[in-house]
């Protein structure tokens, strides 16, 4: 495998693991399979690269697995069904083609079963010029092939006919064909323009290779290896039975039904992987983090027969999936490791059994490495962005080209801004591009003088920028578990406050199953299967002292129904209030401006997506000429506070004050200190009231708050005292509305 010219097109890349792209000039004809850890990075990965223009015809697809338990009661994607036969026939397809195909996929998809290559190859057809196959014909046999009849061809899997103009859109194609026919005979083939559904005429085609749709399988011929996979059950677990019974009245039918992408594997004659094909298509592999990847499927695998083992000995829970030995195959592992690979962490290769060239090199240098007299991050600010850009003015002055990327459109105006402020030629602003992507740290390609500048690197000078870790979502059981003690209060859905008295295991029938054994007036005991622990939540702890419902009466009920209607006036109340503000007119703030995506890159945290999504709520509310009102809601440490901050910010710097409504004086303290620590880069003026404040002092910031000498004013109570007179009030805050009895 010989090194091979530049072979893309600079505009179109994304990609962070720039490295890897270098490595895929050096691959030859055949399937290279690229094995990504978990499908997040193995999708992050494949979407960088799609959009890419590969000058010697190279292709990257995407091989889905089923990303979650089989058992879990998740509906599978039809989708991603659809686009893992989409990948198979690609690859089929791919057979005597002279330039590489390069499959990105997980340890996990490659072991899901599969059809047979036989199966998929033989009953695939391929349509050519001149070919004499009547449009009546050809639908037949694309119905055959699991294809859809349809009124137009958007999706994959479809085809439509009009007269003598015939359209398919086969699964493993990124667009539709449409064949013109004469008489019968295939005259002309066309790609089409998926915006305005015309024929490509500047692109015609040979022939068209039409694969397998999933659909194929689900019909009356297959219904008996549906039968061989899941065995009858006997009339004690009659959910069970009946849910066999309607699937194979489905299948019998010909119709799909829920969650039917599960079920697939089931249907085939014989249970194959993808390693089935390497008799006909040459294949390698690539691991991108060998370790995490195989962690990644040991982990996953054990959770599997975990949840089988849970589902199959549960009479109600209507799974009726057999042991994952029936849809993976359990020998991956040793068939990926008995075939020549490559193991690759992060862009430096660390074994290489293929015999790669030994003066491979990916020529990757960060930052650092690039600017080494200009780039020094812990200067200030001001000082660090004028060398950075020097250095970049220097180095990139009469070749070589840049690639800007960014997460928030803000960095990408600042950057455009920075541009100007430090006088970047003509020549030089005519070779930078920019990407909406998110990159972790910038990265120099030394080969074709590519950099690639981080969003991050630019305007932080804290390089090593803390992450806001998502909070982990045990799981249920575990965790209710683990809060209750025998004597804990519970409530349960159906029958109110009762005293949790522990674990009890009861056979039914040969089958033993856990309960939870709830106690009620006059030692009435309610039994609940762990799997419907839903029901029930911790009320409180044994030391409560407090009176347990009776089974006997409906005063739970009666409670229940109080309730709904408590809740229903108050609904009512909040529905005309926000009428009267939605009809009302209110200041509409200005659109953020620079200074305000300065405040909003100074954020040393990388914020999360709900995080994001409320503050971008919030402020195109405070563009809007209507009255704002906003409920931020989250636990402790998820970054409500730089929500209300951003907010506060956009106020000032439109001339308006900022009250800061919070219970208790500590908190007063303490929202001060965040404020001011937040806001100390930005000419913003933060007091604050409280007891902690003398009455001299708390006149002298009434007076400062009337001349506008205050922007923003954080305090307690006292804040709602007539003394207070604002000069141009525009945004109130209040912190934890619950503990001031607001409804």
């Amino acid at each position: 495998m010989k090194s091979e010219s530049k072979s893309f097109t600079i505009n179109n890349f994304t990609s962070e693991q720039f490295g890897l792209y270098s490595y895929f000039t050096k691959l030859s004809s055949g399937c290279h399979f690229l094995l990504m850890p978990d499908p997040d990075k193995a999708e992050h990965y494949y979407n960088m690269h799609n959009s890419v223009v590969y000058t010697d015809k190279r292709e990257i697809i995407l091989l889905p697995g089923l990303d979650h338990s089989l058992y879990s009661g998740h509906v599978a994607s039809d989708r991603t069904l659809q686009e893992r036969f989409g990948a198979l026939g690609k690859i089929i397809d791919h057979k005597d083609k002279q330039n590489p195909l390069v499959v990105v996929t997980t340890i996990e998809a490659m072991a899901w079963h599969i059809p047979s290559y036989e199966t998929l190859n033989n009953e695939s057809i391929n349509i050519e010029i001149s070919d004499i196959i009547s449009p009546y014909d050809l639908k037949a046999k694309l119905v055959n092939l699991g294809y859809q009849n349809t009124i137009t061809t958007e999706e994959p899997g479809t085809f439509s006919s009009r007269g003598e103009i015939f359209d398919i859109f086969p699964v493993h194609s990124k667009h539709a064909f449409r064949i013109n026919y004469f008489d019968d005979m295939v005259e002309e083939i066309f790609p089409i323009n998926s915006k305005n559904n015309q024929s490509l005429r500047n692109s015609p085609q040979e022939n068209i290779f039409v694969s397998l749709a999933p659909s194929y399988f689900f019909k009356q011929e297959f219904a008996k290896n549906f039968r061989e996979n899941i065995t009858n059950f006997g009339p004690g677990e009659k959910v069970k039975f009946e849910n066999r019974k309607k699937i194979l009245s489905k299948i019998n039918d010909s119709i799909l039904f829920e969650n039917h992408p599960v079920y697939l594997p089931l249907l085939f004659d014989h249970k194959v992987s993808i390693f089935s094909f390497q008799k006909e298509i040459p294949f390698s592999f690539t691991f991108f983090d060998f370790e995490h990847s195989v962690d990644e499927w040991k982990t996953s695998r054990e959770q599997l027969q975990l949840d089988y083992d849970l589902t199959s000995t549960d009479r109600e829970s209507g799974s009726i999936l057999p042991d994952p030995s029936y849809f993976y195959n359990d020998n991956v592992l040793k068939e990926l490791q008995d075939n020549p690979h490559i193991l690759i962490n992060d862009l430096n290769i660390t074994q290489d059994l293929t015999q790669i060239d030994d003066d491979f090199d990916l020529k990757v240098k960060n930052l650092n490495q690039l600017f080494k007299h200009f780039y020094t991050p812990s200067l200030p600010k001001d000082k660090f962005l004028k060398n950075l850009f020097e250095g970049i003015k220097g180095f990139f002055e009469e070749t070589g080209e840049i690639v800007f990327l960014y997460a928030h459109k803000s960095a990408k105006d600042q950057f455009l801004n920075f541009l100007e402020v430090f006088e970047v030629s003509a020549s030089l602003k005519g070779r930078i591009n920019f990407l909406d992507f998110s990159l972790e740290s910038s990265f120099y390609y030394e080969s074709d003088h590519v950099l690639f500048l981080s969003e991050g690197d630019i305007f932080s000078n804290n390089l090593n920028r803390s992450t806001v870790h998502k909070k982990v979502d045990f799981d249920l059981f575990a965790e209710q578990l683990a809060t209750m003690k025998v004597g804990d209060y519970v409530i349960h859905t159906e029958h109110g406050v009762g005293k949790y008295l522990g674990l009890d295991t009861i056979d039914i029938s040969g089958n033993p199953s856990d309960y939870l054994v709830l106690e009620y007036a006059n030692k009435d005991k309610v039994y609940v299967p762990v799997y419907k622990m839903d029901l029930i939540q911790k009320h409180a702890d044994s030391s409560a002292g407090l009176k347990t419902d009776n089974l006997r009466t409906n005063k739970f009920n009666n409670v229940k129904k109080k309730a709904k209607e408590s809740a229903k006036k108050l609904a009512f109340d909040l529905l005309k209030l926000q009428a009267q503000r939605a009809s009302s007119e209110a200041y509409a703030f200005s659109p953020p401006d620079n200074l305000y995506k300065d405040f909003e890159l100074d954020f040393p945290y990388q914020e999360t997506s709900d995080q994001f999504t409320a503050i971008e709520n919030v402020i195109n509310d405070m563009v809007s000429n209507k009255p704002m009102d906003h409920l931020v809601c989250g636990d402790v440490g998820f970054g409500k506070t730089e929500v209300a901050m951003r907010a506060a910010f956009k106020a000032v710097i439109d001339s308006k004050q900022v009250a800061v409504l919070v219970p208790t004086t500590i908190l007063a303290l303490q929202h001060n200190n965040t404020f001011k620590k937040r806001f100390e880069k930005f000419p913003v003026k933060i007091e604050f009231i409280s007891r902690l404040k003398t009455t001299k002092e708390c006149n002298e910031i009434f007076r400062r708050v009337e001349e506008g000498d205050v922007d923003i004013l954080i305090g307690t109570h006292k804040l709602l005292s007539d003394k207070i007179k604002y000069k141009d009030l525009g945004l109130v805050i209040v912190d934890e509305e619950q503990r001031f009895g607001v409804n």
